[in-house]
């Protein structure tokens, strides 16, 4: 089997389609996971403080971050199975693919300005363009998973799926671990964050053109009439809908496809929300965040592997399902890690008293390790 495994990696097709994990992976670990949720936060608290007032609700960093990805996440939900469906009639895989590839590298770029902007604005001018970025590489997805079966036989697909996986582990800890010695080079300066957000973009697309060089464009059986791209889209809509009042007919599909998709919004929203929840509620810096991260790839490479021959001695659905109760325990465990309440005055570490003239006293109760770092006359947001 490891001979095997060699001489797939070998083909030009599979490790372009590996390079193209290692370029996205990139996005995933250091913006998505590494930097950007505790830079957001940071952005969020130097223009509204810890809540922001929105439709007479108070909302704080997490929240708001949670709600974008949430309707990135409707946007994905929506547009996936059509554009599945254009997928695989029409040979336009590459096309779509750099199209997103390319609207990922501008969105990027995009964010870099933030610091260069008003207070007031860089967080939600931050937020909007990690949004579309993060639809764009979830898009990009479909069209880029829809070329596996054209760079292998069936029984070659796990083999290929999961070295792209661990090749894409392993590029991402290489950004980060870069990326790190950037901000803490720099001591964590404006200019690095947006060096930080410019060069993701550039990792992105420069691994990313291997695939354009050395995959083919697919060719098709059941090619869809060549018609422009908006009514290329009403004929996959019209697809899936058709589709859809087949329920009865292919209700075990259905199921499946109902599961999956609760399956990946999970790892996505542990992945992106689990992020700005550890810095905002469980207080971790910026490089805490960033050895977690470069911690949990260094584990997952071998572990895509492992779980590969795992699969290949027993069932892909033994092995499934063994990997989600792992992952349930864990994020359970995560959960109860978070800071109860305080019920009263005194269980406050720090305490802000006004006075009369508008100055105020700050009691500080016991050294605390939290997202903020008080100093003399203002409280700070650490960066380290």
């Amino acid at each position: 089997m490891a001979t095997e495994t060699v001489k797939i990696t070998k083909r030009k097709e599979v490790r372009g389609f590996a390079l193209y994990d290692w370029a996205k992976s990139g996005f995933e670990t250091s913006i998505t996971a590494g930097v950007f949720p505790s830079w957001f936060a940071i952005l969020f608290l130097s223009a509204n403080g810890l809540n922001i007032e929105i439709a007479n609700l108070e909302w704080d960093a997490d929240t708001v971050m949670t709600l974008a990805i949430t309707f990135g996440a409707l946007i994905i939900a929506i547009l996936s199975p059509s554009l599945g469906i254009i997928a695989d009639r029409k040979p336009i895989k590459k096309k779509m693919l750099r199209f997103l590839t390319n609207l990922g590298l501008i969105s990027v770029s995009l964010i870099a300005l933030a610091p260069y902007l008003p207070v007031s604005t860089k967080w939600s001018w931050a937020l909007v363009f990690f949004v579309v970025a993060t639809c764009a590489n979830n898009l990009a997805s479909v069209f880029y998973n829809s070329l596996i079966p054209h760079i292998g036989s069936e029984d070659e697909m796990n083999e290929i799926s999961n070295f792209g996986f661990a090749v894409g582990y392993l590029g991402g800890c290489v950004l980060l671990i870069i990326h790190l010695i950037i901000l803490m080079g720099s001591n964590y300066a404006d200019w690095a964050f947006s060096l930080v957000m410019a060069t993701t973009g550039i990792w992105w697309y420069g691994f990313a053109i291997f695939l354009f060089w050395w995959i083919p464009e697919p060719e098709l059986e059941n090619e869809m009439e060549d018609v422009g791209i908006i009514e290329s889209s009403k004929i996959a809509f019209s697809e899936v809908w058709n589709t859809l009042k087949e329920y009865n007919n292919f209700r075990t599909l259905f199921l499946y496809i109902f599961a999956y998709f609760l399956f990946i919004d999970g790892i996505n929203s542990v992945q992106t929300v689990g992020a700005i929840y550890a810095v905002v509620v469980l207080g971790l810096g910026t490089v805490d965040l960033i050895i977690v991260v470069l911690a949990l790839n260094l584990f997952a490479a071998p572990m895509a592997m492992l779980f590969s021959r795992m699969a290949d001695r027993g069932t892909t659905k033994g092995v499934l399902q063994l990997v989600l109760v792992i992952g349930t325990l864990v994020i359970f465990l995560g959960l109860t890690f978070a800071p109860l309440e305080p019920e009263t005055r005194d269980d406050y570490d720090i305490q802000f008293i006004s006075n009369d003239d508008g100055s105020y006293d700050v009691n500080v109760r016991r050294i605390v390790d939290s997202v903020f770092t008080l100093q003399v006359e203002q409280l700070v947001i650490p960066l380290w």
